[in-house]
């Protein structure tokens, strides 16, 4: 089966590939969102990018009655990003 990285005509482009094809296809700007919102998604223990959505909740619920007994935490909504991200060098300034 041929897939977009075979056609001479893409030169250039990025061609975003998730299990179910191709996600998109184009270049510039548009590319690069795709190309950085795929790589967050990777990143993921979870496999999917987070929304301003699953901020909203996390905020939703810690404004709530549920979240009456809980103090003095951080609550952390990376969808688990930061569990397995590989430690960074540092640099000296």
């Amino acid at each position: 089966m041929k897939g977009p990285e075979d056609d001479a005509g893409l030169a250039g482009k990025v061609a975003l590939i998730s299990g179910g094809g191709a996600v998109g296809i184009g270049n510039g700007r548009a590319a690069a969102i795709l190309l950085a919102r795929a790589q967050r998604a990777k990143a993921s223990l979870l496999k999917t990018e987070g929304t301003g959505w699953d901020v909203g909740h996390s905020v939703k619920f810690l404004l709530s009655n549920f979240s009456r007994y809980i103090n003095g935490q951080l609550l952390v909504v990376d969808g688990g990003v930061t569990l397995q991200a590989p430690e960074r060098e540092s640099q000296e300034h």
